[in-house]
Formats: C-alpha cells, sequence, structure tokens
C-alpha cells in the first residue's frame, strides 16, 4: 500500500454500492462466483470497543507500529508479556462488545444457502470463540494469530480457501481495515469493506465498499 489516503464520503459509498446493484446483469457473474465469505471479526462482526490507545501505551508502542508484527521480535519473555497485555484488552473490549447491525443475520442467511462462513481476525483464539458465542454468530472455521501469521500476511485466507474446498477467486472477504485489504489483495482474494465512517485508509482495490450488511446483502443475495 502506500501512497496518499483517499477519505470515502458517504455519497460515494452509496454511489459505488448502488451502481453495482442497478448494474445487476454486468455483476451477476462476479457475484455468484462467492461459494465461500470470509471476515474479520472487530469492527467487522463485532463493535468490540478495544482501547487501543491503551493497549500501545502499555506496550510503549505508538500508533505507526504493527503491534503484532513488532512484539514477534522481542526476547521471549516479553514477548509472552506483550500477549498478557494484548489479551487481557482484547476481553476487556470483548466483554462490552456490540453486535455490529445486520451482520448476525447476514451471516445466517448464507448459511442457510450452503455458503460457508469463516473468521480470519488478529485477535487470540479464546477472545474469537468467546465473542462468536457471545452473540451467537455461528461460522464454520476460524483463524486466529495462533494459528497462522496474523493480517496482513495472507496465510489464512489460503489456508480456508483449502478447508472449504473453493478456490481463492470464489471467495470474498469482508474486512474493515487496511490489513484486511492488504491480506485480500495478497491472495488475490475479492475483498468488501464495510466502511459507515469515512475511510481513514487508501481503499484502492477494493471489490465493494458498503455502509450496511443490508447493502452488503442486497448485491450477493
Amino acid at each position: 500500500m502506500g501512497g496518499q489516503t483517499r477519505r470515502l464520503g458517504f455519497g460515494e459509498n452509496i454511489v459505488m454500492v448502488s451502481q453495482l446493484i442497478a448494474g445487476a446483469n454486468e455483476s451477476d457473474e462476479m457475484v455468484m462466483r462467492f461459494q465461500a465469505l470470509v471476515f474479520d471479526l472487530d469492527g467487522t462482526l463485532v463493535d468490540s470497543k478495544i482501547d487501543f490507545a491503551a493497549m500501545r501505551a502499555e506496550l510503549s508502542l505508538n500508533k505507526d507500529h504493527d503491534v503484532l508484527k513488532t512484539i514477534a521480535t522481542w526476547p521471549k519473555v516479553d514477548q509472552v508479556r506483550a500477549h498478557e497485555i494484548i489479551h487481557r484488552h482484547e476481553r476487556s473490549g470483548a466483554e462490552s462488545s456490540t453486535l455490529i447491525d445486520g451482520a448476525k443475520e447476514f451471516i445466517n442467511q448464507a448459511r442457510s444457502m450452503n455458503i460457508p462462513c469463516s473468521v480470519f481476525t488478529r485477535n487470540s483464539r479464546d477472545t474469537t470463540l468467546w465473542s462468536l458465542e457471545q452473540h451467537g454468530i455461528l461460522c464454520d472455521h476460524i483463524v486466529s494469530r495462533e494459528d497462522l501469521p496474523p493480517k496482513p500476511d495472507p496465510a489464512g485466507l489460503h489456508s480456508i480457501a483449502r478447508r472449504c474446498n473453493v478456490d481463492l477467486s470464489q471467495m470474498l472477504f469482508v474486512g474493515d481495515y487496511l490489513y484486511d485489504l492488504q491480506a485480500g489483495l495478497r491472495a488475490g482474494v475479492a475483498t468488501a469493506l464495510y466502511l459507515p465512517q469515512p475511510a481513514d485508509f487508501d481503499t484502492t482495490g477494493a471489490t465493494l465498499i458498503f455502509k450496511s450488511y443490508r447493502e452488503l446483502g442486497e448485491w450477493l443475495f
């Protein structure tokens, strides 16, 4: 990525989605090819309310650092301490999290159509399982940071494609942040971004930008 940040306003988001819906004949072939869906967790399915500023302060990291990538270079004893801090903040955020409107219903509809739905997250497996159970979200596969290198590394998408027995070109990744988009682009997976507010990162390369799951459902189903 890199380059100058491009901010998207609500009007542009609406136009992008409505154009795809209005041009259904042109986009049907692309939509129908999706045989599996993959979702990020925080900011995509749930609003976990993690205090990232407090977490970074406790880790002595600034906002320009990729937390997981940075601590992976630390001595083992410091990594253990850092992951304890991260887990504490994640769990605290999960306990006060709220379900993003329409996300659960969207997944239920997809799974009722025999479209597998999976989660690819930078969160711990423990926090991810707890959050999904807390909100009653059913999914077929989970890839957390303990399982494979975290996003923006695309290994998790490759793994889920194999488990779902689909080609990467048959999968749609739904996220909300730069790391999601970067992972999707590196894997060659179509990536839709949930952006109810203007983005503060470059969204170039996104297949779709939507601001509600109703919009995504109209496009996909």
